[in-house]
């Protein structure tokens, strides 16, 4: 993997889709969010985070390869729930549907074994009639330093 954050971005495409059923749907990044402030945060939105990794016991070439889980983010917000229960079928729809798309899937060109698998998150959050449903996924992948 020449670019060890290449897999936000092949998850951003394979939600890209769901805007087809919701089209006021926004797939965004990190990037997508700095210096955004609440009331201007286009929402009904699919954040995907980079959320750091966790090292594995595999180590090879005298520690130049290592295994790593990375864990991937992914936020469903959704704002005004209380007010009708076609917004909650609609946040529910689309909690289902990241699930439909991520669940076991194998990125492509990800080396080692990168099928997502979906890992304890923290509890949603609310916040100022925004609900934040925060979905973990990890995948293996190989870290690899030079040859000296």
């Amino acid at each position: 993997m020449d670019n060890y954050l290449a897999l936000g971005g092949l998850i951003r495409e394979r939600l890209r889709p769901l805007t087809e059923q919701w089209p006021t749907l926004s797939v965004l990044s990190a990037r997508d969010l700095v210096g955004v402030r609440l009331a201007e945060e286009r929402l009904p939105a699919v954040h995907v985070l980079y959320m750091g990794d966790r090292m594995r016991d595999e180590i090879a070439h005298h520690g130049r390869l290592q295994v790593v889980d990375q864990v991937w983010g992914i936020i469903v917000s959704h704002r005004d729930l209380r007010d009708t229960s076609e917004a909650i079928d609609s946040v529910g729809g689309m909690i289902s549907a990241v699930l439909a798309q991520l669940q076991g899937w194998q990125p492509p060109g990800v080396n080692a074994d990168g099928t997502l698998r979906r890992v304890q998150a923290p509890d949603p959050m609310y916040q100022n009639g925004v609900l934040r449903v925060p979905l973990y996924f990890q995948a293996r992948a190989l870290s690899r330093g030079v040859s000296s």
